[in-house]
């Protein structure tokens, strides 16, 4: 078992392009070989506007997906 880890990965988005996020991960304890990885962007950084418009462009994809002629 590895505990828990953290660290920074470097991602490119189709939407919003480069994004940098810190992650970390942690071994479930009642599911051997499982873990639960929790990303995160910097509090101010550019990375965490990226998040928001993804949400937003996100959010906008599924309205539409329902009701395709407003």
């Amino acid at each position: 078992m590895r505990g828990k880890t953290q660290d920074a990965k470097q991602l490119n988005h189709s939407d919003v392009g480069p994004l940098t996020l810190t992650y970390q991960a942690f071994d479930v304890r009642d599911a051997p070989g499982q873990q639960l990885v929790i990303y995160h962007a910097e509090p101010g950084s550019p990375d965490v506007e990226a998040l928001s418009l993804l949400g937003a462009v996100n959010a906008i994809r599924r309205q539409t997906a329902r009701d395709p002629h407003p």
